[in-house]
């Protein structure tokens, strides 16, 4: 008695003979990256394994300035809480304001009109107050400013200090001094939050 099985169809294997010569060129294209790769990392442990001396000689110095230097012993955490929360308090009643002059002159100069002339300005960074002289050919300029300057929001004071016609110069501008305060910026997110 002779039993015979035939676990592969003739379909199957017919199927696989056309596909072979694909399967084969991929299987060679699989095995040459591979070889590649292999050919890739044997040159870069070459190269790590002529560069460890040189890093270990600066292993080494690097550990000997660490051993010259003495240990400095922090103070305990609760003293560094405190100084945490006195630069805090401090920062809190000094206003954080916006910072620098070159800010402060972008966002005027943002708020200027072409028709208005900057004479003058001082400017005080801690308190974030603006003082500024300036002339304008109209006084309804003025005026104008004024106004863009309140609904701007970043100022929480805009006062007209004096206006004056310049006659010395017989120019015909109207000079005028203003007076700012800029807004802190918790004022600010206050005011945007809403």
């Amino acid at each position: 008695m002779k039993i015979t099985t035939n676990f592969i169809s003739r379909q199957f294997i017919s199927r696989l003979g056309i596909y072979a010569p694909y399967l084969a060129i991929g299987l060679w294209l699989l095995s040459g990256l591979l070889i590649l790769f292999a050919i890739f990392l044997g040159l870069r442990v070459g190269q790590l394994s002529r560069e460890a001396p040189a890093l270990k000689l600066r292993l080494e110095q690097f550990n000997s300035q660490f051993q010259g230097v003495d240990a400095v012993a922090l103070p305990p955490r609760d003293e560094l809480m405190a100084v945490k929360q006195s630069i805090a308090a401090i920062n809190k009643l000094s206003g954080a304001h916006n910072g620098s002059l070159l800010s402060v002159m972008s966002r005027l100069e943002a708020q200027l009109p072409h028709d208005i002339r900057l004479v003058e300005l001082s400017y005080r960074r801690r308190t974030g107050e603006i003082q500024m002289t300036a002339e304008a050919v109209r006084s309804e300029l003025v005026g104008k400013l004024l106004q863009d300057m309140e609904r701007a929001g970043d100022y929480s004071e805009v006062l007209l200090v004096r206006q004056s016609s310049n006659q010395d110069n017989h120019s015909g501008r109207i000079q005028f001094e203003i007076q700012l305060k800029e807004r802190s910026l918790k004022e600010r997110s206050l005011k945007g939050s809403r």
